[in-house]
């Protein structure tokens, strides 16, 4: 078919044919759903400007600097180039190493304009939550703190994220109190505020969360304690299943808290397990409460654990299918032994 095509495609979406006789008017439909057009036919005619505009080469889109994308832009972009870097790998590999050698790439990892990425390839998540689990060991036991943990970081990227670690002690405090619950009792409005005290603890943390607690208490069942230790102390062979005897020391005692509040703890300990007789971290708390020591206190916070305490002295306790009996001694000063027994 001999005509003429009048068309200024794209710009204007307009086409009209023409010869001798006849005159077509069409306008271009973008593809979507609902449209019936196959390539540049349509309705039986080759509309050249189409065709021309179509495999005319076009600009590559321009890309906006790492700067001023957003963080989801960036981890998107990250992610494509290391599924790219892993096909180039998985291919380049095969002319270096043997199939029975397995080459695995781990991680991938650079930097654009100072910004630096790291994506992890293969990586065995039950390794990964071990670390976390680790990590959070670490950071408890160091006592450091999440904005001190933020700029370690910043220094070395190989650190979980602080958030990480943060989500991953959220999960352990989860699992621990469906296995030792902690109660929280409304204490009695008793504050013993003294700037001209000395403070025995000094983390800005932990006064911050002991100053925003004051007015609630918390006990945990020392029954539930024994229930999630003894196994661990049995396999570690400071128990023996063949003499039941459980030897706990309970402590207790009133601190200061930066110079805002006191705080009372109560803990006991296993005495069999001589190796860790002097570390805090197996001086397991029963009752805990910012204020005073005080009887009215004392008596609301106490009254579960001595009904506790009545019961293992006279019964003991049954641990997988095994009675212990438990030898009590108390440790404190006379004014906590008085309140409390």
């Amino acid at each position: 078919m001999n005509g003429k095509e009048i068309s200024n495609y794209p710009e204007n979406s307009n086409i009209v044919w023409k010869d001798n006789k006849r005159t077509f008017y069409y306008k271009q439909i973008n593809q979507g759903v609902n449209t019936r057009t196959s390539g540049v036919l349509l309705f039986g005619l080759h509309l050249e400007s189409i065709h021309q505009y179509r495999i005319k080469p076009h600009k590559k889109r321009i890309l906006k600097p790492v700067n001023e994308a957003s963080h989801s832009t960036l981890t998107k972009r990250a992610k494509s180039m290391t599924k790219q870097v892993l096909d180039d790998f998985t291919n380049i590999s095969k002319n270096h190493y043997n199939p029975v050698d397995k080459p695995i790439l781990e991680k991938v990892q650079f930097s654009v304009n100072n910004y630096k990425f790291k994506v992890n390839v293969n990586e065995n998540m039950i390794t990964k939550e071990c670390k976390n689990e680790a990590m959070v060991m670490v950071v408890d036991n160091g006592q450091i703190s999440r904005d001190a943990y933020r700029k370690l970081t910043t220094i070395e990227d190989e650190l979980p994220r602080e958030w990480t670690i943060a989500e991953k002690r959220t999960q352990i405090n989860i699992r621990m109190n469906d296995r030792i619950k902690i109660n929280t009792v409304i204490m009695p409005q008793h504050m013993d505020i003294n700037s001209n005290e000395s403070s025995d603890i000094f983390d800005p943390e932990v006064i911050e969360e002991v100053t925003t607690s004051v007015g609630k208490g918390g006990k945990r069942s020392i029954k539930d304690i024994l229930k999630f230790i003894v196994p661990n102390l049995i396999k570690r062979g400071v128990l023996n299943l063949h003499e039941p005897i459980i030897s706990i020391r309970i402590s207790g005692d009133g601190r200061n808290v930066g110079k805002k509040v006191k705080h009372v703890m109560i803990t006991f300990a296993i005495l069999e397990d001589i190796e860790n007789i002097h570390n805090p971290n197996y001086h397991y708390t029963v009752v805990l409460y910012p204020g005073l020591e005080n009887y009215e206190s004392l008596d609301i916070l106490t009254i579960s654990f001595r009904e506790e305490l009545q019961e293992l002295k006279e019964i003991g306790i049954n641990i997988n299918g095994v009675n212990w009996m438990i030898n009590m001694y108390f440790s404190s000063d006379w004014k906590f032994l008085t309140i409390c027994l």
